[in-house]
This record gives C-alpha cells, sequence and structure tokens, in this order.
C-alpha cells in the first residue's frame, strides 16, 4: 500500500458496519508485525525519558510575581491560574496534577482572596461597567489578587486621600467662566468636570467616564485653564496612540509613561507645584 492509498484510508469516513481507520492505526499495526514497541524506540535511541520534576515552588512565586498573573491586571480568578501554570510546565502534567497546583499556590501566603463579590450579591445581581454596558455580578466566580499588589495599590489609595483638599493648582472663578464661555456646547457633565477639577484644590483628581462621552475634548477646556492661571500641564499615557490623542484632541503635550519616566529619571523633565499632569486610561 502506497502512502496515497494510506492517507486515502486513513481519512476515509467510516462505512455503517464498521469503525474509522486511522493512520495510528496502520502504524500499530505495521510495528506489531515486526514486534516494534515504543520500548525498543528507547532501547535503540538510548533514551529512557523520565517525567520531569515539577518545581512548585518556584512556579508559584512566578505567578503570585509582579511579572505573574498581576501584570497586566489587578486580579485573577483560578482559570487565570490553571493557564498560567499550563503556560509554565512545557513537559506537561494530568489534569489532577494541575489542579492540585492551583490549590496549594492559593494557599500560598502571597495570594489574597477578594471576597466583594461574595457579600450581598444574588444570582440575579448586575454591575454596570465604566462603559456602560450592564452585566451579571459574577457571584460564583471568587478572584484573588497578592498582597504586594493589594499593598501598592493601598499606598497609592493613602496618597491620594492625603493630598485632598491642599489648595493646589486652582483656577480663579473668572478663569473658568472664560473658559467655559468660549466652549457652549459642553454638555451639563463636561461643565461640571471642568469646574471640579479647576477648583477642588486636590493633588490628586479622578475622572470615570463611559468611552465616547467627550473627555479628552473636556481636557481641551481644562488645558486652556489651567494654562490660563499660569500652570503648565503635561500628559501620559501608557500606549502611543492615548498620548498622541491627548496632544492632538486637548493640545496637551504629552508622551507615554516609559518615556516620561526616563526623562524624569535622565533629568530632563521637571515636575513642579505648577506642573499639573494627566494620565490618560489610568485604570489600565
Amino acid at each position: 500500500m502506497g502512502a496515497a492509498d494510506i492517507a486515502t484510508v486513513a481519512t476515509r469516513r467510516a462505512k455503517a458496519s464498521g469503525t474509522e481507520v486511522t493512520m495510528q492505526d496502520l502504524w500499530d499495526a505495521k510495528a506489531a508485525e515486526i514486534d516494534w514497541e515504543p520500548a525498543s524506540v528507547a532501547d535503540c535511541l538510548g533514551r529512557h525519558p523520565q517525567a520531569p520534576e515539577i518545581d512548585l515552588e518556584a512556579i508559584g512565586a512566578d505567578l503570585l510575581g509582579p511579572d505573574g498573573l498581576t501584570q497586566r491586571a489587578s486580579t485573577f480568578d483560578r482559570r487565570d491560574l490553571l493557564r498560567g501554570i499550563c503556560d509554565r510546565l512545557p513537559a506537561g502534567a494530568t489534569v489532577a496534577q494541575i489542579e492540585a497546583m492551583a490549590d496549594a499556590i492559593l494557599e500560598r501566603p502571597e495570594a489574597a482572596r477578594l471576597l466583594a463579590w461574595e457579600e450581598g450579591l444574588i444570582g440575579s445581581d448586575v454591575i454596570r461597567r465604566n462603559d456602560g454596558k450592564i452585566v451579571a455580578a459574577g457571584v460564583t466566580d471568587a478572584r484573588w489578587s497578592t498582597v504586594d499588589l493589594m499593598a501598592i495599590e493601598r499606598d497609592i489609595v493613602d496618597r491620594a486621600v492625603a493630598r485632598t483638599g491642599e489648595g493646589c493648582c486652582v483656577v480663579p472663578f473668572g478663569s473658568v467662566a472664560d473658559v467655559l464661555a468660549r466652549r457652549p456646547t459642553l454638555s451639563a457633565e463636561q461643565v461640571t468636570m471642568v469646574r471640579t477639577l479647576c477648583r477642588s484644590g486636590n493633588g490628586i483628581d479622578v475622572v470615570s467616564a463611559a468611552a465616547g462621552t467627550g473627555k479628552t475634548f473636556t481636557l481641551d477646556a481644562l488645558r486652556d485653564a489651567w494654562e490660563i492661571s499660569g500652570h503648565r500641564v503635561l500628559g501620559a499615557a501608557l500606549a502611543g496612540i492615548a498620548a498622541e490623542e491627548l496632544r492632538s484632541t486637548a493640545g496637551i503635550a504629552s508622551s507615554t509613561l516609559a518615556m516620561l519616566r526616563i526623562n524624569l529619571e535622565a533629568g530632563l523633565v521637571r515636575l513642579d507645584d505648577r506642573t499639573i499632569l494627566v494620565i490618560d486610561e489610568v485604570g489600565m
């Protein structure tokens, strides 16, 4: 039987009265004819592979470290963990082994289970996402983070709260009114955003709005107000395209966060008490 004939047999649909013949079936039958078994191959090549040892300690430390599951997301669920384990097992493992590894990693002191989803929610509850879409609350999907990341986030929140009402970068009422008068198309929410950020005096302010609601257009008004009152406005974003959007739409000199950090460390950029830094898509 030639190669074409074998391929034809292997791919032919099974008849109603028989079973499908596969290439593996043909190879197994041919090997049996000459008493050739997997062990014979190992003997011939001098290779008797053993299952590689799994370093659970190293895998757990990696997955729960800064370059692991929380490198690009602040939380993870069990499915994320299982995928992460599989990615770090090039030689593979059984399902039971992987599940046991997941259980062991979630018991490590670096892992922190988040309980917010489980408290006070029922199966019919829903939430509204930042983009305005309504989704199920997901009460059955437990999520985890890491102790280190939660400490970093707590430090960020504490620093922001500590700078509430410190009186920085306040724009005079008259300047705010002039800027708004030149932009009569601003919606009521956009006007509120301009007035709040110009007058709050907070060291850190956060704006959350759905995509397409005109945040960047409103930032142009804010930039105008801040600059009129003698402040310098700089922008930054994780992605270059977002930084370019800040520059082209809001008129804010912007760069990526990576480039900003490089320039700060090199002394090419300085942030003083007259500088306002706008970070776009900061949730990323």
